[in-house]
């Protein structure tokens, strides 16, 4: 970086650092330049060619400081979210409720990632037909960004985000991706609920999401 305000000492490594991601600017500070801690988000539209600055005004200021970045690169985003820090999660699972109109299973799952041929179910003792399962917690997204979540189940599934139905397919039907786009803010909790039934042959149930920085999976326990 150089300093446009000659006044202003030279800003070291251990200095926030501003990254355009998206519509919108994340800012960042590390002690040793190598590892960064995400501290805030504002989302805003740039254009293709905007560039950044950084104006500065503090308690005790006289004046807004400016600072000019000469020492930008361009990267394309699929290269550079791998070397961003995301916010990082502490999950434990997702609390699950199975039944089949005799037994019920309550337990904890890691993710949401399950197939059962046909003849086999949750547990030895579940029907391998006729079942529901039940899965809710929060999901915490690591960039404040679009995700999109991909639902394949069969047979019925329903979700909620953040207390809102996105998808509502409760009838028998094969494996097939049901998607929905929605915006996240990284560190944020969002209550999420995932219903889904069984009917009858092979029972899948499975919950993916991706974003510009995030591949394609199974959402993670943390």
């Amino acid at each position: 970086m150089a300093l446009i305000h000659p006044s202003l000492p030279t800003l070291s490594d251990e200095d926030p650092k501003l990254q355009r991601r998206g519509a919108g600017v994340s800012l960042f500070e590390s002690s040793n330049g190598e590892s960064w801690r995400w501290l805030a988000y504002e989302p805003f539209p740039l254009s293709p060619e905007a560039c950044l600055g950084l104006v500065a005004q503090g308690e005790g200021m006289a004046e807004t400081q400016f600072v000019e970045f000469s020492d930008v690169s361009l990267r394309p985003l699929e290269t550079a979210a791998r070397n961003l820090p995301g916010v990082k999660g502490r999950g434990d699972g997702l609390q699950a409720s199975y039944h089949d109109g005799v037994h019920v299973l309550n337990r904890i799952d890691s993710q949401i990632d399950f197939f059962w041929p046909e003849g086999e179910g949750p547990t030895e003792e579940f029907k391998e037909d006729q079942f529901t399962a039940t899965w809710e917690g929060e999901v915490q997204a690591s960039y404040s960004e679009s995700y999109s979540f991909e639902i394949r189940c069969d047979d019925g599934a329903r979700l909620w985000l953040d207390g809102l139905l996105l998808v509502d397919d409760w009838r028998d039907s094969g494996d097939y991706p049901r998607n929905v786009r929605v915006e996240l803010q990284a560190g944020r909790r969002y209550p999420i609920r995932l219903e889904y039934y069984e009917a009858t042959g092979d029972a899948m149930a499975r919950l993916s999401w991706s974003s510009p920085s995030t591949v394609k999976e199974p959402i993670p326990q943390s």
